[in-house]
């Protein structure tokens, strides 16, 4: 979700919030109307009416308006809507002499600091403060009614207040937004760069040390046959054209907005593929039929698979390997356990590995934590278990 995307999703959700209060507030017109007599008051009964017809609207047009700025004019229009029905009360209640019925309009103070902020709220104030004082003089020139300024200079202080505390604290939530937004694209940055790192050390890198290890011996023996030559020749072309493709698809991965699939038809592949050209059996317990997941899910899932199986036929000399797969509580379990001699990590820390260059347990652990998961490494002289954790939608759509 783009920034765009989030100002008007906070938007619909403070409309709807908005929303809620003002069911409340036209209970509350009514309810003083009635208490104070103003009920047949003509005033007050198209203040009700309007208010509860525009109220409706902004029901209904919320959550179907999805332009920022077309929500801004619906929040707008609210506002002028309780602005003229909070008057319609007040209006009511001076011609009565009842100076307190300023108090309505507290509600339209917090709801503009709440829409527009600190600056927003104190024009607010200002418009409030000279609305009342032309109440004021109005009825003094009608019949000679008169206010105390202590009470005009009481309720504007009182609003202000309200007014000043709730736009410091709506503008202190929006500072705190844009810091969290700005947090999150710096570790979104830093995660992408370690995940392009696995990548590139899972493929590009490996298929470069091989390239270089043919150039090499091409090299250092001239005694080599045509023959040999062709087809060292032959296989260095094949390595450039696989890491083009790795490069390629690295570039998509990195251009693609997401999707989802079955992830398990890529797996048995993948698995059966690696048994049938290295001559090692492996045997596949699958607990459940389908598993859907997004296109990153699905790629972290088959590269931990991968890197498992290329560091079996490395290093452990299994004649047996065993691939466990279900999910479980919204995650993704998978096992995979060899007969191999195992090795040896002294207090456990796979960090140890990297001083002698081996990354592929590494590499698998990173990739599994970049994934959300965790991942538990058991092995002995009777062979090596993994134990992964990877958290995971079931039933994505």
């Amino acid at each position: 979700m783009n920034r765009t995307e989030q100002h008007i999703a906070e938007t619909k959700r403070l409309g709807r919030v908005l929303i809620f209060l003002r069911w409340l507030y036209i209970p509350a017109i009514l309810l003083t109307a009635w208490l104070y007599g103003w009920l047949a008051e003509p005033l007050i009964l198209t203040a009700v009416l309007g208010l509860a017809a525009i109220n409706l609207i902004a029901l209904y047009l919320n959550p179907r308006i999805n332009k920022y700025r077309h929500q801004q004019v619906l929040g707008m229009t609210m506002l002028g809507a309780d602005f003229l029905a909070g008057w319609a009360l007040i209006f009511t209640g001076i011609n009565d002499g009842h100076s307190f019925i300023y108090i309505a309009f507290t509600p339209i103070v917090v709801e503009t600091a709440m829409l527009l902020g600190l600056w927003g709220a104190l024009v607010m104030d200002i418009i409030f403060g000279g609305i009342m004082r032309l109440g004021w003089v109005y009825l003094y020139a009608r019949d000679g009614t008169q206010f105390d300024l202590p009470d005009f200079l009481l309720i504007l202080g009182v609003m202000s207040f309200i007014s000043l505390m709730v736009g410091m604290v709506a503008r202190e939530w929006r500072k705190q937004r844009r810091w969290a937004e700005k947090l999150a694209s710096e570790q979104a940055l830093l995660l992408e760069r370690r995940r392009i790192s696995s990548e590139l050390h899972d493929s590009v890198l490996k298929s470069l040390h091989g390239l270089s290890l043919e150039a090499y011996a091409l090299n250092q023996d001239n005694n080599q046959k045509k023959e040999m030559l062709a087809e060292k020749s032959r296989y260095i072309q094949d390595v450039c054209q696989l890491l083009s493709s790795q490069i390629r698809g690295l570039i998509m991965d990195l251009r693609d907005e997401g999707g989802t699939s079955d992830i398990l038809p890529g797996v048995k592949n993948m698995v059966d593929s690696w048994s049938q050209s290295r001559g090692v059996p492996v045997n596949i317990i699958l607990y459940n039929t389908e598993i859907q997941a997004g296109l990153k899910t699905s790629q972290d899932i088959n590269k931990i698979i991968a890197e498992a199986l290329l560091n079996i036929e490395r290093h452990s000399e299994a004649s047996q390997v065993g691939l466990a797969i279900k999910t479980e509580n919204g995650q993704m379990k998978l096992e995979i356990s060899d007969n191999g001699h195992g090795f040896d990590l002294p207090s456990g820390d796979l960090y140890q590995l990297l001083g002698k260059g081996k990354l592929g347990l590494l590499s698998m652990k990173e990739r599994v934590e970049l994934a959300g998961g965790n991942l538990q490494i058991e092995s002995s002289p009777q062979g090596t278990r993994l134990s992964i954790r990877i958290p995971i939608e079931e039933g994505a759509p």
